[in-house]
């Protein structure tokens, strides 16, 4: 993040999250953290560390998360969760931004965007402290003057070489009166290592093929940058680890079936416990009741002797008893193992699909369990389906059902079904993170779900609306569940069946 964009940047943090409470940490890859914080505009502050790609802005959207915390993600949260944000220290040369913390361990939550994030009960000595700005002419011309003014960054070097002279003099002089004015997102291109967040305008032949886009509000251009920055970069990581996630599951089930092998073999020893008892029964007129032995030889059917190993601690006949729910054992373990081997032949199946569709850029949804559906609709007038691609869908049962989705289970990512024209339920489908590819099939199966209970379900057909649950909002004053959509993201034609709502039923 560039020096002089931060400079603006970090007063606007501090004055945004000032008496914000840190709701919960999440740690979505290495260096990258997102504090969400209670109440206000934008609910996540997410961080980046990093030398030459450092990031810090507030987003509505949480980025892809980690099926499970790290060790340092639960650290974070035993001692920053709960707490409040204060006032707000900044030291912009060095990119960094402190907040006075309410009481607990550690004074002090301290991000600067090149390191991970500390808290710590003492500021250096020199925080705040700003470096003078040097001549024009020494920023053309010393490669290590950064190292006396930090404010000096590559992106400002690069733009003062490409300027006339008396241009670049009125630039830094600008930019050393502390102008915050208008912001430039410059997002990555093709031919570009990174996108840019500056405060200036980038000249002609830096512009060049770039997308240039302008913004009265520094919150809202870090965002945007951000956002574009660092969102397809954890969904590739989410892609990544659930490639990752799939490999293991599928060790797991070669395993299981490897064991599975090993168990039908042994019933199958079971099985032949059968002949020998009946071998056994066949001649049980030949030993006293109460003998005892370690074997007996006896003639088969060919009239070959056949030697049957038994339990020395048994009678013959306790043995030739054994021997038959032996066999009875392995019969019925045979038929349990038809079906283990059905149901794991059936998850690897379903693995290897899902493998395929991750590696074609359709990320599979992260399979969420009836047991933990349950958990969250205990108690809120909702139900819960799941499409044939593996996505939840939720649904209102009243009115207040419809509010419950909104304002208990649904993310600003989440997409928002309801028919078009008319009264009807909301159905939100649960994504895992923003850009997370949704089939068609699953987008008509979660209209049609929609549509089936609204003033549509009679007809056949329906009409439905399909817009991002950032854009939907909770009308002040209306009615519980009314809502205003500020932008449908496109309008759905489905057939309607009623089959589909047991078909999809979870819970």
């Amino acid at each position: 993040m560039e020096a002089n964009f931060f400079r603006c940047l970090a007063p606007r943090l501090g004055e945004t999250l000032a008496g914000r409470r840190i709701d919960r940490i999440f740690n979505p890859a290495p260096g990258v953290w997102t504090f969400k914080a209670r109440s206000g505009a934008g609910s996540y502050l997410v961080f980046r560390a990093s030398k030459k790609g450092g990031l810090l802005f507030i987003s509505k959207e949480k980025p892809a998360n980690p099926p499970q915390p790290t060790a340092i993600c639960m650290w974070m949260r035993k001692r920053l969760e709960g707490r409040r944000l204060l006032d707000a220290f900044i030291d912009w040369q060095q990119r960094s931004i402190a907040w006075e913390l309410s009481p607990g361990e550690g004074r002090y939550l301290l991000l600067n965007v090149e390191k991970e994030p500390a808290l710590v009960d003492e500021l250096p000595a020199t925080f705040g402290d700003e470096a003078p700005w040097p001549d024009p002419q020494r920023v053309l011309t010393d490669r290590d003057v950064w190292r006396e003014h930090p404010q000096i960054s590559p992106a400002l070097r690069r733009t003062i070489g490409a300027l006339p002279e008396a241009r670049a003099a009125a630039m830094i002089g600008a930019l050393e009166r502390g102008g915050c004015g208008r912001f430039f997102v410059y997002p990555k291109g093709e031919n570009t290592r990174g996108g840019e967040a500056l405060v200036w305008r980038l000249p002609d032949p830096l512009h060049a093929g770039r997308e240039e886009q302008a913004f009265d509000d520094v919150l809202t251009a870090a965002d945007l940058w951000g956002r574009t920055e660092l969102f397809p970069e954890l969904a590739r990581l989410a892609v990544a680890g659930e490639l990752d996630r799939i490999k293991a599951q599928r060790r797991k089930l070669k395993r299981s079936l490897k064991k599975l092998d090993a168990e039908e073999d042994r019933m199958r020893g079971f099985v032949a416990k059968a002949e020998e008892g009946q071998l056994l029964q066949g001649w049980l007129y030949m030993f006293d009741k109460d003998e005892k032995r370690s074997y007996v030889d006896l003639p088969d059917a060919t009239g070959e002797d056949v030697r049957i190993q038994m339990d020395p601690r048994r009678t013959v006949r306790e043995n030739m008893d054994r021997f038959f729910k032996l066999a009875a054992k392995g019969r019925r373990g045979l038929g349990f193992a038809v079906e283990r081997r059905k149901a794991l032949e059936g998850e690897l199946q379903a693995l290897d699909g899902t493998s395929a569709a991750v590696q074609e850029g359709k990320q599979a949804p992260r399979a969420t369990g009836e047991r933990e559906v349950r958990g969250r609709l205990q108690g809120l007038q909702v139900a819960a389906f799941r499409t044939s691609d593996g996505f939840t869908v939720y649904r209102g049962k009243s009115a207040k059902g419809n509010h419950e989705i909104l304002s208990r289970l649904a993310s600003p990512f989440d997409l928002w079904f309801h028919a078009a024209n008319g009264p009807g339920a909301h159905a939100v489908l649960k994504r895992d993170y923003p850009d997370q590819d949704v089939p068609d099939s699953s987008l008509a199966e979660a209209a049609a779900l929609a549509g089936l209970k609204s003033h549509y379900g009679s007809a056949g057909k329906a009409e439905v609306m399909c817009a991002l649950v950032k854009y939907v909002r909770k009308t002040k004053g209306a009615a519980l569940g009314q809502v205003a959509v500020d932008r449908v993201e496109h309008t759905l034609h489905v057939d309607l069946d009623p089959s589909l709502q047991d078909d999809l039923f979870v819970c």
